[in-house]
This record gives C-alpha cells, structure tokens and sequence, in this order.
C-alpha cells in the first residue's frame, strides 16, 4: 500500500499521493493476470488499484491547478476537478484490506516489485510507499470467504459511482475550452494552441488509462460468465473484421439518420476473415467509428454539393499486415475531396472543426440534450484526437494524408505485441 502520513489538509494529502510516480500497465500483463481469475487475483487486483488510482487521480488534479491558460479557474474545470476530488477521497479512503493472518498468507502473500519496471530511473523519493508494485505472482487460491465477497462487493460499487460520476468529463472540459476560445476573441472552433493541446493530451490519455482499469477489473469480479475468449474487456482474439464491420453498420446508420438518405455510400471492407489478436474491441470500434464517420460525411457532403443524386463513390477499408512487424494497419480511403493544405496542419488539435458548433453550444454542459448523449456526424473538433489517443494507448497511432480535391486515407496503425506499457505522465 501507499503509505499515507496523517495529513493535516486535502491538499497534503494530494500533493503525498502526486509525489508518487504512477505505474503503467500493458495488455500482456492484464490478459496473464485476468485469466482464470481467482479470488486471490480479484483481491490483489483490488488492492493494485487502491493503490494506484488515488496517485492517477492526484496527478490530474495537479495537472488542472496548473492547467494551460488557467482554465483550472473556469467553471467547468472547476466541475471536473470536484469530480476528480470526489472520486480521490472516496478510493484513497477505502478501507484497508485486512484479513485474518491465515487467509491473508494465502489471497494477499508479500508482493514483489513489478519486473516490468526494471529500467526505469531510480525514484528520489525513498519513503517505504515509494518502490511502486504491481501484481504478485499468481498463486494456489482459495474459495470465495464472506469477508472477500463484502470486501470486492463495497470497492466494486466504488468503481461503479467513479466511473459514472466522469462519464460527462470530455463535453465538460471540451465546452470549457470553446467558452475559453470564444473569450480569446475565436469562435469556438479554431482549435487550442500548442501548450493547451499537450495538456489535454495529457487529461485525456490519462482518463484512457483509468477507465480501462476500472472497466477490466469490474469485468473480472462479474460473477457472470465472461464471453469466449475474453479476459475481461479484452478479447485475446479480437476478430479484425468482425469489429470493423460493426463499426461500419453503426457509422452508416448515423450518416443516413443525419442526411436523411436512402442509403449511406458504400463501405467496402477488404480484412483477413483469420485475422485475430489480443485487443480491446471496444477501443478499436471507437477509433474505426470516428474516421468512417468523417469519410461518410466528406463523401456525402461533396457529392451533394454537385449533384442531388445519390450516385455515391464507394468508400474503402483495406487492411494490412505489415511485413517484418508485429503491427497491422487499416486504412480508409475515400473520395470525399481531400483535405485542404491548410486544414491538415489542425485537424490534429482539439476543439478544431471546420463545422458550424451552434449544436454543441445549445447543449448543456454536460452535452446532452434529451437526456442522451448524442453522436454527431460532426462539430466537437475532438474526435480525431481523441481516436489517436486510443491508438496510441497500446503503443499503435492513427495518419492521415490528403490527396486534395480527390480523398483522403486515414491508417490506423495497431500494435500486435501485446507488452507495449501504457504511455502515462
């Protein structure tokens, strides 16, 4: 455990846990980890995660007191970082694990220091607390006793009330920076300069990283049977295809509700029907979403725009193993006109859109509006960045290149070597 000196102030205690270095995790060791779980791998699970996330969430509250432009300052910053302070108090004040000397030798044995960190730089702080730790060896488990069953139940609700309290945290923060760029004297659509781009970068990887470990341990505590293949939200052979052609049903479905069309253009996808790998489905169908939204829109837009027939070029998907790599790429190709020289230097930069934003500035603050969140064609300026960050997160990276006046390829690019550590700061 983290050891926590009797703090006179919130602000000790945050500024005790931001001194911490966060430890990252990869796909690897949470698949070695998660499989057949155990009671003694949930509790030990359990207690990585009191550990760590009260560290992840001290460095984001950090990170908002000094924020870019003092937004930190703003209301809606001011919004989120509540969030962020709720959900410290509550983990770092979780009781600590204790069990009876029998079954504490078997479900929580002395940890040893995670190899997986074995090159990183010696850590100043020499504080008992300081040498970060990750999960013990798997060991021979136990049955389920009443203590454990209480104990994972009152954390797992903890996770719960955590992850939906930041559920709303993008539309919050990206309504607060359209009100900081409107007040620069910008429309809202601009997008954020260099230093306010790196630190979003930086918010948002880390909600990323925090809300995968949440989700994959509440997904390895459900007593329900987890689907084939599975170790939590990780699907050890993700089809390729199988997800890229949810992800194009769903995209198409928007663009024909949006343009009120007969039928969307149409997407050819060209994937390996074997093509599988350890991967995160939902995290892949987010980032294939986004880029087959912009070409549908780009395609139907300027197709239109010369013509009211829907005589529609085909939008492909072609998928490929690169060669002398542990990496695939997927590229979506389409004929929607290009980016302009101009536009490519900034597509990369949030709260950029070369869309009309009146929809995102009616909504609440929280970006919703009927009570649901809603999935535009367009408008909010982050989900290319956003979608990069996703790839990123295991060691993968998401391009772009214009051919102008012609289309435009975007190439997700993922990494199939599943020991890529988490890219956190």
């Amino acid at each position: 455990m983290v050891f926590v000196r009797k703090a006179t102030s919130v602000t000790e205690k945050l500024a005790h846990y931001a001194s911490f270095p966060q430890t990252p995790v990869s796909l690897h060791q949470m698949v070695a980890f998660g499989r057949d779980s155990s009671p003694g791998k949930v509790l030990r699970a359990a207690k990585f995660l009191a550990d760590e996330l009260p560290i992840r969430l001290a460095h984001r509250i950090r990170d908002i007191d000094n924020s870019a432009h003092d937004l930190g300052k703003s209301p809606s910053f001011a919004t989120v970082r509540n969030w962020y302070l709720q959900s410290f108090e509550e983990i770092s004040s979780f009781p600590t694990i204790k069990l009876p000397p029998s079954t504490q030798r078997i479900f929580l044995p002395t940890a040893t220091p995670n190899p997986f960190n074995g090159l990183a730089a010696p850590l100043e702080r020499k504080t008992t607390g300081s040498q970060r730790r990750f999960y013990v060896s798997p060991t021979t488990d136990g049955a389920w006793t009443p203590e454990l069953l209480e104990l994972n139940s009152r954390f797992i609700k903890v996770l719960e009330r955590v992850r939906r309290r930041h559920d709303p945290t993008v539309y919050r923060v990206a309504y607060g920076v359209r009100e900081f760029l409107r007040k620069s004297g910008g429309n809202g659509a601009q997008g954020a300069d260099e230093e306010l781009h790196n630190w979003l970068d930086r918010f948002y990887m880390s909600r990323v990283s925090m809300r995968f470990l949440i989700s994959q341990h509440m997904a390895i505590s459900s007593p329900q049977p987890p689907p084939p293949h599975h170790v939590g939200i990780i699907n050890e052979q993700t089809n390729v295809a199988g997800v890229l052609q949810d992800a194009i049903d769903a995209a198409s479905f928007i663009c024909e509700e949006h343009y009120a069309l007969h039928r969307a253009p149409r997407i050819v996808l060209n994937c390996p029907a074997s093509l599988q790998f350890a991967y995160v489905p939902g995290h892949l169908n987010h980032i294939a979403f986004e880029i087959l939204k912009n070409s549908l829109r780009a395609t139907v837009e300027k197709t239109l725009a010369a013509s009211d027939d829907e005589k529609f070029p085909e939008i492909r998907v072609d998928v490929i193993e690169l060669p002398a790599t542990d990496q695939i790429a997927i590229r979506v190709s389409d004929q929607g006109g290009g980016i302009k020289k101009d536009d490519l230097k900034m597509v990369w930069r949030y709260s950029y859109s070369t869309v009309g934003n009146e929809d995102i500035m009616d909504e609440d603050e929280d970006g919703m509006k009927g009570g649901t969140v809603r999935a535009p064609m367009a408008g909010y300026g982050y989900g290319l960045p956003l979608s990069r960050l996703y790839a990123r997160y295991f060691g993968g990276d998401l391009r772009l290149e214009s051919r102008d006046g012609q289309g435009t390829d975007a190439t997700i690019i993922l990494n199939r070597n599943a020991c890529s550590l988490e890219p956190v700061h």
